[in-house]
């Protein structure tokens, strides 16, 4: 008797052969490709690359009901038609998948679709004030004097280490009621926040966003264990501690070094640009971008 997932796999399968044709994969090489899901109406719902373009359509033909299968088994059920873009090689693959889900934006592509809403973290200060700002639009902010740091990709991550940050800072400072924030436009997703005491903490934050230094934590650590009432809350203040380890790793410190490898060292990233550099990063194919291309796209 067949289990229930092995039974859903084969029900998979007849759903994929009927909507695509069984003996499609046959046709599809064992070649870098981008493909592109579309609905009833053309409209293209999902854009992927692959390396063995199929094999990797034969992981959605073969797709269980398990979590780890549930986004394909979507995208099979949500459509009609594949349309398949051979490509030489994966980083002309990564180029081409990553223009045309900013062009689509389709429904199933979360991660890229948006780029102008990648956020980059501020700081700034006054002689009594240190500011500290999460937002996708610094632009709007240019009525404070700041030094931005990003942009970067996972919002989830940056506001989880805003948030981390701006309960430690209060810890250790004193934070600013918001009517005694300079006035700051109000816009959703964005955050800004200011402390008084704190300003000698600057330069370990702007080093801790440039990815180039862990020194606010140790800063942060040696006044934490200052003050009775953080130590009265050591489980939080280890978990926001935390928080700001993972967020330096996995987002701050990868992004300095994506620069590195081009040489170049700005702080900001533009938005737009943002993916592209992640891509030759990864690849390792700084020489597929002309010398004097490279400070233009950073």
């Amino acid at each position: 008797m067949l289990s229930p997932s092995l039974r859903y796999a084969l029900m998979g399968i007849r759903i994929f052969d009927r909507k695509f044709g069984k003996d499609f994969l046959k046709t599809l090489p064992n070649t870098p490709a981008v493909y592109l899901f579309k609905d009833g109406h053309g409209d293209v719902i999902y854009v992927g690359k692959a390396l063995n373009i199929r094999r990797r359509l034969q992981s959605y033909r073969n797709a269980r009901r398990l979590k780890k299968d549930r986004k394909m088994n979507t995208i099979i059920k949500d459509s009609v038609s594949i349309e398949i873009r051979k490509q030489d090689n994966e980083f002309k693959a990564l180029i081409l998948e990553n223009e045309l889900i900013r062009k689509f934006r389709p429904k199933h592509n979360v991660d890229g679709a948006f780029p102008f809403l990648y956020p980059a973290f501020g700081t700034g200060q006054t002689r009594d004030q240190l500011y500290l700002c999460l937002t996708s639009n610094i632009d709007r902010y240019n009525g404070i004097p700041m030094n931005w740091f990003g942009c970067f990709r996972s919002r989830k991550r940056c506001k989880a280490a805003y948030e981390s940050l701006f309960y430690l800072l209060g810890l250790i400072g004193h934070t600013e009621p918001p009517q005694h924030v300079k006035a700051t436009p109000g816009m959703r997703g964005s955050h800004i926040s200011a402390f008084r005491r704190i300003n000698y903490i600057k330069d370990d934050l702007e080093d801790f966003f440039a990815g180039s230094s862990l020194r606010l934590l140790s800063t942060l650590t040696n006044k934490l264990l200052q003050k009775a009432h953080a130590r009265k809350h050591a489980a939080s203040v280890q978990a926001s501690l935390e928080t700001l380890a993972a967020f330096y790793k996995s987002d701050a410190h990868l992004l300095n070094k994506a620069l590195a490898t081009l040489g170049e060292a700005p702080r900001l990233v533009q938005q737009d640009e943002r993916d592209i550099l992640f891509i030759n990063y990864r690849q390792g194919v700084k020489e597929e971008l002309p010398r004097h291309r490279q400070a233009d796209k950073l």
